[in-house]
């Protein structure tokens, strides 16, 4: 929730997710979520009684390498299984994209090091830069709410969001 209680701190009992959904609800667009995977990448983020797929300890290690690796490219960590399951994610990431209609003034704002590596390999996907912008997880964007790479995308979404006045 802490990502909605900084960009908007009107709404600090809301995610960010299920603002954005109620916005979708009502016919506003003009502001998503796109994750580069459709399904979790962390065994725990299915939680207990979840329904986790069936994946080896390997299968769940190789995931953790690709997802953990700081490798600048989508296939640039040492592990081949690693770039290989990479691959597939940046192929579901650009059909996904693909399947978008964009309007001219449509941003992108990569959230976190995972996300700005598949960003850039997106083909037709105008990613707002130079925003070094960190994954909201952990209160990151609470902590370091004050920094200029965040500020931007503050504005941003106050913008788009209808909530903006100057």
């Amino acid at each position: 929730m802490s990502a909605l209680e900084y960009l908007l701190p009107a709404h600090p009992a809301e995610s960010l997710g299920s603002y954005v959904r109620a916005k979708h609800d009502a016919g506003d667009y003009r502001v998503g979520i796109l994750h580069v995977s459709s399904v979790p990448l962390q065994e725990k983020a299915f939680g207990e009684g979840g329904t986790t797929p069936a994946l080896s300890a390997r299968g769940w290690m190789v995931i953790d390498r690709g997802r953990t690796s700081t490798a600048k490219f989508v296939t640039g960590a040492q592990c081949a299984e690693a770039n290989a399951a990479r691959s597939i994610l940046l192929r579901g990431l650009q059909a996904r994209v693909d399947a978008l209609t964009l309007d001219a003034d449509f941003v992108v704002v990569p959230c976190g090091g995972f996300a700005r590596r598949f960003t850039r390999e997106l083909c037709r996907l105008p990613v707002a830069a130079p925003f070094e912008v960190l994954h909201p997880s952990r209160r990151q964007w609470i902590n370091n709410g004050s920094r200029p790479n965040l500020l931007a995308p503050r504005e941003l979404f106050a913008r788009h969001t209808g909530v903006w006045s100057r």
